[in-house]
C-alpha cells in the first residue's frame, strides 16, 4: 500500500443515484452541478484511465457497471467485492423496479443504504489503506465521463457521503464531493427511518436481495455478504420480515469469510 494517498478533485459530474433521485433532481431538491467550472484552481492530480471490467456474461448483456480495471489491479480483492456489492445490490434495485409495482417498492433510496452498510461494516475509517480503497473507488464513479444513463453501482458515491454526513466516514473525505454544487442532503435525510434501526433494516433489504432473481445471479462474496445481514438483523431484532434461512448461495457456504476475501474473480 502507498505511503501516502494523493487528494484527487473530482469532475464536476454527479452519476446517477436513482430513478426516484432524478425525479427529486428534476423538482429541484438535487441540484446537479452547473456548467460554469468552480474558481478555484484545483489540486494536483494523478492521472488515471478507468478501464470498466466486465465479465464475458454481462459483455453479451451489455452491462456498463463501475468496475474499475486499475483499481482492481492495484487493491485486488477488497475493492473487487467493493465494486460487485454496489453493482449487484443496484441490479436488484433495477430489477424490483421492473418488476414490483409501486405499493410493493423498497424504501427510497435503499440501495444507497445497504451499500453505505456495507462500507460501515467492511471497511475501517481509521485505516489507511482502507479508506484509499473506498474513496479511489468514489472518486472513479465520479470521474466517469457524464452518459444518460450511469453504470450499475453508480449509487456508490451517495452512499460514501451519506457515511460522511452521518459522521461514520471521516469530514475530510468530503473534499471528493466539493464541485457537487447543492449536496444531496435532504434526499438523504429520507433514509433517517432505515438508519434508525439499521441492523434489522439491513437485514430486511439483504433478504429482499436474496430472493431477487438475478441473470447472471449475483456475485458469490456479495451473497454472502448480504446473508451475513440477515443474520445479524436475526440476533438484533428477530424480524418478522426475515425468511426462516439465510440464502448463502449455492455451495452453502456460511458467510464466514471477510468481506474482502482471498479470491477476486467475482469481478463484474
Amino acid at each position: 500500500m502507498a505511503a501516502s494517498r494523493s487528494v484527487r478533485q473530482p469532475a464536476a459530474r454527479t452519476p446517477r443515484l436513482s430513478t426516484q433521485l432524478r425525479a427529486h433532481r428534476m423538482l429541484g431538491r438535487v441540484n446537479e452541478s452547473d456548467s460554469t467550472p468552480p474558481a478555484a484552481a484545483a489540486p494536483k492530480t494523478r492521472a488515471r484511465t478507468s478501464l470498466p471490467v466486465a465479465t464475458s456474461a454481462q459483455r453479451q448483456l451489455g452491462l456498463d457497471t463501475i468496475m474499475d480495471r486499475e483499481l482492481a489491479t492495484q487493491f485486488g480483492v477488497p475493492y473487487v467485492h467493493l465494486a460487485a456489492f454496489a453493482i449487484d445490490t443496484d441490479r436488484v434495485r433495477e430489477r424490483f423496479e421492473q418488476v414490483l409495482v409501486d405499493e410493493d417498492q423498497l424504501p427510497f433510496g435503499w440501495e444507497i443504504f445497504l451499500t453505505a452498510q456495507f462500507i460501515h461494516v467492511a471497511f475501517e475509517a481509521v485505516h489507511e489503506g482502507h479508506r484509499m480503497v473506498v474513496e479511489d473507488a468514489v472518486q472513479a464513479v465520479l470521474d466517469r465521463a457524464h452518459s444518460e444513463e450511469a453504470p450499475l453501482g453508480a449509487q456508490l458515491p451517495f452512499a460514501a457521503y451519506d457515511l460522511v454526513r452521518r459522521g461514520l466516514w471521516p469530514e475530510d473525505a468530503l473534499v471528493l464531493f466539493s464541485q457537487w454544487k447543492k449536496k444531496p442532503d435532504a434526499a438523504l435525510a429520507e433514509l433517517d427511518p432505515l438508519w434508525a434501526d439499521a441492523i434489522v433494516a439491513a437485514g430486511e433489504l439483504a433478504h429482499a436481495c436474496l430472493q431477487c432473481d438475478l441473470e447472471p445471479p449475483a456475485a458469490q462474496p456479495v451473497q454472502e455478504a448480504w446473508g451475513r445481514f440477515v443474520l445479524a438483523a436475526r440476533g438484533a431484532g428477530n424480524s418478522d420480515d426475515l425468511g426462516g434461512s439465510a440464502e448463502m448461495g449455492d455451495d452453502g457456504d456460511d458467510g464466514d469469510d471477510d468481506d474482502a476475501g482471498d479470491d477476486g474473480d467475482d469481478e463484474k
